[in-house]
Order: structure tokens, then C-alpha cells, then sequence
């Protein structure tokens, strides 16, 4: 894959971790404490608190990459939903500030470079579709009202990709998106926990319990990697121990897409000999047995399905009848890509045309989006952006397999026919191909989700944009 990378001017590396000053990592500490007390009160002066401590973060001269991790951990919760609400909003202040805080420090201080890969060229080309898509739009309103959720994420992308400069920041990056993880599990349960359908979900942009179960099993992956590959042994049960806290966050969203995540973890990871595949017997039994205890009503829904074909349409269970809403959205999608196939009906457009498109035989029930991204992208971007879109799947697991196999050490006693053209590193390999294994439960999870603008998949493309880079530099750059 050809990379450039630009300089432009001779500035001196972002700071690391050993350099950053006293003040500002004790502020951090100080405003996670106001975060997290923020989730439990609107009480004005925790607004003051957030203020005060996103001013220090930038007057004090937080580190890039703190920053940057400060940023993760605030989208991982779902509280940095910077354009969506009222400036009022004591959960978004934060991430705000810290977003202007990384884009004057990134213009003002700089990143030593700026990526410029296919991904982000195939990005920036989805990105100028959704805009025409918008433009052209049947309700025009509601697509140009939506675009903020698209800057946000394509920010979020570049962010990552030029803010993670060496491997030592990788690894901490990767801390920060299963710490949010975690956080976002332990606020799930305080907040968003519906005792009458014993089912948890997040809070603010993950409320949904599908949404909630897919951001945790696609960060689930990484947790995995920190367990075994983290060369600290304290991080390594602090990985360990969020592995732990996702899977509980899993099974008590009660997601069926979430539950087929985990298994589509487990094959990629097999299927790439990073877990030794003797296990595979032993896994599929305890399985067999644990799951109708730990998880007996999850297995439970997905036996409704079987309702579909087995009963009449009016004697539906709640859970089969969603099964038919999905079905009956893609019947209506498929003539509302037809008549609008070069730039879709427009952003958010897809729940106003339905009416005009579902079928006859359908019940009379107006979606709040396409309940599957790739309907969404086909519907809503037209030909313009889906084309772009799955490019980018494509060269982001390309991308992420092929460093996995360019850097993966070779067996021991086996000698190498030819020289490499990179040398064996065996932190970016498992890396990669635990991104891999993300993305992979990721683009299985969306299916049964209209998940677009989901703050963890830009992250992850993000990632793999500064590996696709990072891997071509000598490991001692960190």
C-alpha cells in the first residue's frame, strides 16, 4: 500500500507518556472524577468543574496523545456527541473542549506527520458523497441536519490516524477504548438498566440495547489482545479484568447481533492461528453448557425467529415481529435504491420514505432508521457513497491482514526462504490482527443495526490508517 507522509515543518516529536508534566496528568485525573460525577447530577457547578478542567487541559500543555485519550474515553461512553445537543449538555462540554483543545494543538504544536493513505483518500471521498447525497436529498432538511454527525466522525478519523505516533502510544490508545468500554458498562448498569426487560443498555448514544451490545463486543477483541500480548503485567490484568466487565456488558445487553459477535471474534482468531486451535473442541462444549445458563432468554430469542415460518403473522411474538419490520425494510429498500440509484434519497432520509415504499402485506409501523447499515448506505448515499464506503471495508481489513502477515514473526526452527521486507514485530502483528477481529464483529453487528456514525468503527479506521504507517518504521520508535 503507498504511503505518503508529509512534514510540514521541522517539528519536534509529540511529547511521550515519561514527558508529560505533573499538572496536567493530575487535571486528567481531576476531570475524569468530574465526568464520571457528571453522570449522576446536572448540578451547574459540575458544568463549571468540566469547563475549568477542559481550560486547564489546554493551558497547561497537555500532551497530544493524553489528550487524544481523553477523547476516546469520552466517545466510548457516548458522552462527545459534540454537534447533537444543546451546548448546555454537561456530558458533551468536556469532550468539546478537548476536541478544540487536539485541533489547535494539532495546528498550533503539530503531529510530526500527516497520513495520507488510500483509506484516507477513499474516506474523504465517501465523505464528499454523503454532502452531494445531502444536497440532492428528497427532504432535504433532514439530510443537511445530520451532516453534523458525519464531520464528527470523520474528525474523530483523522485525529486517530495522525495522533499515534509509536507503539508505546498505540498501546496506550488501545487502553483507552476498552477503559471507555468499561466506563461506558459500569454507567450502562447505573443508568440504563431496564429492570422490566432485565436488559441493559448504555447511555445518551448508545440507550439502544443493540447499539450498547455492538460497541462492547467490537471493543471486546481488543481487551483479548491486552490480555495476552500487553507487555506490562499490570496492564495486562487491568486488560484481563475489562475482558471480564465487556462480556458481562454483552450478555446483559441481551443482543442476539452481540451474542454471533463473540463467535465471529473467535473464528477470525482461530482461523488466524492466534489462538491455538485445540481449544476449538473444548471451547464449542463449555459453550453448550454455560450459555443456557448465563444467557438461557438470549438463546431463547433467537429461537422466535423460527416464529416467522412456523406461525401466522398475527400471532407473532414482539420479538419475531421486529424480525419481519427488518425483513420488510430491506422488500421497501431495494424500490427506494431503484428510483433514487446515483446519490439515495438522502442522509436520515430513509424512515421518511418508507411510508411511500413498504410493502402492502407489511404492518404499519414507521422505523426509526434502517435497522441495517448497509441498507442505510445503499438507500441513503446511492451508488456515490456505497461504492466508497465498501472500498473502504475492503482496504481497511486488506490493510489491518496484510501488516498482521508482514510483521508476524516466523514459527520457531523455520527459516526464511527470502529477506522480508519488514522485519518480525510482534506487537503491531497481534495488534492488527486483533483490529482485524474487531472489525469483523463489527461488520457482522451492523446487519442488525443502523450504526453508520458509531464512534468505535471511525476510531478503528483510524487505527489501522496509523499502523498502515507505524509499521513501516524501526520498533524503536517506540
Amino acid at each position: 500500500m503507498d504511503v505518503q507522509t508529509i512534514s510540514p515543518s521541522e517539528r519536534p516529536s509529540p511529547p511521550g507518556l515519561g514527558e508529560v508534566p505533573a499538572l496536567p496528568a493530575l487535571v486528567l485525573v481531576m476531570g475524569a472524577l468530574a465526568s464520571i460525577a457528571a453522570f449522576a447530577t446536572d448540578e451547574p457547578l459540575m458544568i463549571l468543574a468540566l469547563v475549568a478542567g477542559a481550560a486547564l487541559f489546554m493551558l497547561t500543555g497537555l500532551s497530544l496523545e493524553l489528550l487524544l485519550m481523553g477523547m476516546i474515553l469520552n466517545l466510548m461512553m457516548g458522552s462527545a456527541r459534540l454537534f447533537e445537543s444543546s451546548i448546555l449538555n454537561v456530558n458533551r462540554l468536556l469532550g468539546i473542549a478537548i476536541l478544540g483543545g487536539l485541533m489547535i494543538r494539532f495546528v498550533l504544536v503539530g503531529a510530526h506527520r500527516i497520513n495520507l493513505t488510500r483509506i484516507t483518500g477513499v474516506i474523504a471521498v465517501f465523505g464528499a458523497a454523503v454532502f452531494i447525497g445531502a444536497i440532492f436529498a428528497v427532504n432535504q432538511g433532514l439530510a443537511l441536519s445530520s451532516m453534523r454527525h458525519y464531520i464528527r466522525v470523520f474528525l474523530v478519523f483523522f485525529l486517530v490516524a495522525n495522533l499515534i505516533p509509536d507503539r508505546r502510544w498505540l498501546r496506550w490508545q488501545i487502553l483507552a477504548i476498552v477503559g471507555g468500554g468499561v466506563l461506558l458498562v459500569l454507567a450502562g448498569f447505573a443508568q440504563g438498566y431496564d429492570v422490566y426487560a432485565q436488559r441493559s443498555g448504555g447511555i445518551l448514544s448508545y440507550q439502544d440495547y443493540n447499539a450498547f451490545g455492538l460497541v462492547l463486543v467490537t471493543v471486546l477483541p481488543l481487551a483479548v489482545w491486552g490480555m495476552r500480548h500487553e507487555p506490562s503485567g499490570l496492564l495486562r490484568l487491568v486488560h484481563t479484568l475489562a475482558m471480564v466487565m465487556l462480556l458481562v456488558g454483552v450478555f446483559q445487553s441481551k443482543s442476539r447481533g452481540a451474542l454471533v459477535g463473540i463467535v465471529i471474534m473467535g473464528g477470525v482468531l482461530f482461523a488466524a492461528r492466534e489462538w491455538n486451535r485445540k481449544w476449538i473442541l473444548p471451547l464449542v462444549l463449555i459453550a453448550a453448557i454455560g450459555l443456557p445458563l448465563v444467557a438461557g432468554d438470549v438463546l431463547e430469542r433467537f429461537a422466535t425467529v423460527l416464529e416467522i415460518f412456523t406461525k401466522d403473522p398475527g400471532n407473532l411474538s414482539g420479538d419475531a415481529q421486529n424480525v419481519m419490520n427488518r425483513i420488510n425494510y430491506v422488500r421497501a429498500g431495494i424500490p427506494m435504491f431503484l428510483e433514487h440509484p446515483i446519490t439515495g434519497v438522502g442522509s436520515m432520509n430513509f424512515p421518511d420514505q418508507y411510508i411511500v415504499y413498504m410493502p402492502r402485506d407489511s404492518w404499519w409501523r414507521v422505523p426509526r432508521a434502517a435497522h441495517n447499515t448497509y441498507l442505510q448506505v445503499v438507500t441513503e448515499t446511492g451508488l456515490l457513497g456505497s461504492i466508497p464506503y465498501f472500498l473502504l471495508l475492503l482496504w481497511l481489513f486488506q490493510a489491518a491482514r496484510g501488516i498482521h502477515l508482514r510483521t508476524l514473526p516466523s514459527p520457531e526452527g523455520r527459516r526464511e526462504e527470502k529477506p522480508r521486507e519488514f522485519p518480525p514485530d510482534p506487537l503491531i502483528s497481534s495488534v492488527s490482527i486483533h483490529i482485524v477481529a474487531s472489525l469483523a464483529v463489527y461488520c457482522t453487528g451492523i446487519i442488525f443495526l443502523a450504526a453508520l456514525t458509531m464512534d468505535v468503527f471511525w476510531i478503528l479506521a483510524g487505527m489501522v490508517s496509523a499502523l498502515v504507517v507505524l509499521h513501516r518504521e524501526p520498533e524503536s520508535s517506540g
